[in-house]
């Protein structure tokens, strides 16, 4: 038998692959249903996706995904826990700029049962005062909290310096925002995003040609003002004002370092180049930053770097904690390792480990039919098509050693980055 232990198994290249399809139809009310049918057990994910609105105060629709199933006209909110409880479902309300997401995970035979719940959740919320003030007070003491966090702290920092301001991606929220929120002014972003307003709706998993036919006349039930438009994020653009931000403080021991800079959506003919390059630098445990920053130096016990795409904007950062007296050498070795791809190419042995890697984690996200979902959802929300998938892996190995070293030439050089420190010694 070969022995494993000194001799790895062959490589063999990935086969062709392409994603189960899906089915998305526009229903008579207007409403957009995407059907992923995947799965031999009958257990389904249903998302409600809402377009939220810039038009409301920061943190509005933060609390109104706290409070939506806080009561309705009809039942308070221990009567809905009991009635999703036994029907063994498992909910869970999200909030993000551009979108309110209600998410149920529930047998298919009870489909009927929760989109009867949920109907009377999306007509009839009534927010009721004391959850609001309750829920209020604990976004204030988490904020509070987080004051005393570096990594907490950096993060905030590094987008106010990416996005400046005056964009929603960039706001800090703090203690007055949160309380200068209210009941009326969450039924007005109530009635102006969720209530009787269109929706796109996924579900993921198994079910029945009956359960889903039952699914769609539900559905096509439901009153709606008008027909789903979309989300749209409201993004104003970049800051464009290379920084370096230090924010000591002289009772931490240890200081917490965004390095990044604006980076190119999965639209963009280099964003698969980037991809490769930015798991050769911090994508992945075997990485450079990881090797050299804490195998070799032990400056840090974890250092990664990331590509953050959205639909109408990317960035790219690195992260990493350190004690407050190393900051400098591990800035130091990070603009070394930048260095080193842009001035050298990497080896075809180095390339095709982490297009290995890459792929591999890939093939492992696709494990369930939620998977499989969430795949057709970020499509839907990024503006893509079923393409950008079903040539994942001829992209990813269609990257040679010299796209890798044109695209940190071009994005990764230093002038072109900002560094955000917090808890480091004053510079």
């Amino acid at each position: 038998m070969m022995n494993y232990r000194t001799i790895p198994p062959a490589v063999k290249p990935f086969a062709p692959f392409q994603l189960p399809s899906d089915t998305t139809d526009v229903l008579p009310n207007g409403l957009r249903l995407t059907r992923i049918q995947a799965g031999v057990q009958p257990v389904v994910r249903l998302e409600w996706i809402f377009a939220s609105s810039e038009l409301f105060p920061a943190g509005t629709f933060s609390l109104l995904a706290k409070t939506l199933l806080a009561g309705t006209t009809q039942c308070d909110a221990l009567a809905i826990s009991e009635r999703l409880e036994r029907l063994g479902a498992f909910h869970e309300v999200s909030s993000q700029l551009d979108r309110t997401t209600v998410t149920v995970y529930t047998l298919a035979r009870q489909i009927p049962a929760v989109l009867e719940i949920f109907q009377e959740i999306f007509d009839s919320a009534i927010f009721p005062e004391e959850e609001v003030r309750l829920q209020q007070k604990l976004v204030v003491q988490q904020i509070q909290l987080n004051q005393e966090k570096n990594s907490v702290l950096v993060n905030q920092y590094f987008r106010q310096a990416l996005f400046g301001i005056e964009n929603r991606q960039g706001y800090i929220m703090t203690e007055s925002d949160v309380l200068a929120l209210d009941r009326q002014m969450l039924l007005q972003a109530y009635e102006a995003t969720i209530q009787q307003q269109p929706f796109h709706f996924f579900i993921s998993g198994y079910l029945s040609e009956n359960e889903f036919d039952v699914l769609v006349a539900t559905l096509s039930s439901w009153r709606v003002k008008s027909a789903w438009q979309g989300l749209v994020e409201p993004f104003k653009g970049f800051s464009n004002q290379v920084k370096d931000l230090w924010y000591p403080k002289p009772e931490s021991l240890q200081a917490s370092l965004r390095i990044g800079r604006s980076m190119v959506t999965r639209k963009e003919p280099d964003y698969f180049p980037l991809l490769v390059a930015n798991t050769i630098l911090g994508g992945y445990f075997g990485s450079r930053l990881m090797k050299n920053i804490r195998e070799e130096k032990g400056l840090t016990y974890g250092i990664s770097s990331s590509l953050v795409p959205s639909a109408h904007y990317g960035y790219w950062l690195i992260g990493t904690d350190v004690k407050v007296e190393l900051v400098e050498a591990a800035l130091h070795e990070i603009w070394v390792e930048l260095g080193k791809l842009r001035d050298e190419v990497v080896s075809q042995h180095e390339l095709e480990t982490v297009q290995h890697y890459l792929l591999g984690s890939y093939m492992g996200s696709l494990n369930t039919a939620f998977d499989i979902g969430d795949k057709y959802k970020m499509i839907y929300t990024q503006g893509l098509t079923r393409a950008y998938y079903d040539a994942y892996v001829d992209r990813i190995t269609a990257v040679q050693s010299e796209d890798v070293q044109r695209v940190a030439q071009k994005y990764w050089q230093k002038e072109d980055i900002s560094v955000v420190v917090v808890g480091g010694p004053t510079r």
